[in-house]
């Protein structure tokens, strides 16, 4: 028996969509959440091969988008007022041709920004900003199940 995943099964990033506090980002261009690890090396006597520990891991995300208004605005006010800020987004993606009509969505909890755009430009260009941070928490609302293959 041979595959069943088609190529309509692959995931279109045209159909992502992102919740920034419950607000919708029309305007995304593209998101990423990953989760970057905190390892050391172990060796072993006699073992020529390194191993690692995992100590902890670290959530950080990167949100374009083209500008329509003034979204920093509140942080960067924030930010001078010494003020620290705190939100929540959801990322989906939900392509019609998925695997058994599955979908991904994930929450990303207690976010924060590392730097906000307060201005940019290039002539002749659509105007883009990226906010990138990191995050202490997720869940996964939606999944897409994987499909055994032979």
């Amino acid at each position: 028996m041979g595959r069943t995943i088609t190529a309509p099964n692959v995931i279109s990033g045209t159909h992502g969509k992102a919740w920034w506090n419950g607000d919708a980002l029309y305007e995304i261009v593209s998101m990423e959440g990953r989760l970057e690890t905190d390892r050391e090396d172990i060796r072993f006597a006699g073992d020529m091969i390194s191993d690692s520990k995992l100590l902890g891991v670290k959530g950080t995300y990167s949100i374009t988008i083209r500008k329509v208004f003034s979204r920093g605005k509140e942080y960067a006010e924030a930010f001078m007022r010494g003020e620290d800020p705190r939100f929540e987004i959801v990322d989906q993606l939900k392509d019609p041709d998925a695997y058994g009509k599955g979908y991904e969505k994930v929450q990303y909890l207690n976010c924060w920004l590392n730097n906000v755009p307060v201005t940019t430009h290039q002539s002749g260009s659509i105007v883009e900003e990226t906010y990138e941070g990191g995050f202490t928490g997720l869940k996964f609302l939606s999944s897409i199940a994987p499909v055994a293959q032979s």
